[in-house]
């Protein structure tokens, strides 16, 4: 979503379009979407806000701070991935004593196969998306 006209680039940009949101539910879901589009789609987890904080949501102002104050300035400096990152469920890298099994390496393999196989799955879903006119 961050190359399409739906993502905030600029502190000017963000401040316009939340002005012109007229509720707070609509204001305080508009900033979530731009926080999520650089924490979860560009996997950027230490520019993350919490939505709430014992029991009471942030204000959408507060929120708006948070993104115009840490997140945009951190983008110039931060290169884009062209891809979102793909967390499978995977084994924990532990201490190890001695040498490890073949077990794991196949376990390593079959890791590597799944993701491989989500992002083509992905890329042919999103193909046909465009195709039926879903998607752009």
């Amino acid at each position: 979503m961050y190359h399409s006209s739906a993502c905030w680039r600029t502190a000017a940009s963000a401040q316009t379009h939340f002005k012109k949101l007229t509720s707070v539910t609509a204001k305080r879901e508009a900033v979530k979407d731009q926080i999520r589009i650089r924490v979860l789609g560009f996997g950027w987890d230490d520019l993350h806000h919490p939505w709430s904080k014992d029991g009471v949501a942030y204000t959408p102002e507060q929120l708006l701070g948070h993104l115009i104050n840490k997140i945009i300035p951190e983008q110039k400096k931060r290169t884009i991935p062209k891809t979102p990152p793909i967390d499978l469920p995977s084994r924990k890298d532990r201490y190890k004593l001695g040498t490890t099994t073949a077990d794991v390496g196949d376990l390593d393999e079959r890791r590597e196969n799944k993701k491989k196989t989500v992002i083509e799955g992905g890329k042919k879903l999103r193909e046909e998306m465009e195709e039926e006119g879903k998607a752009d």
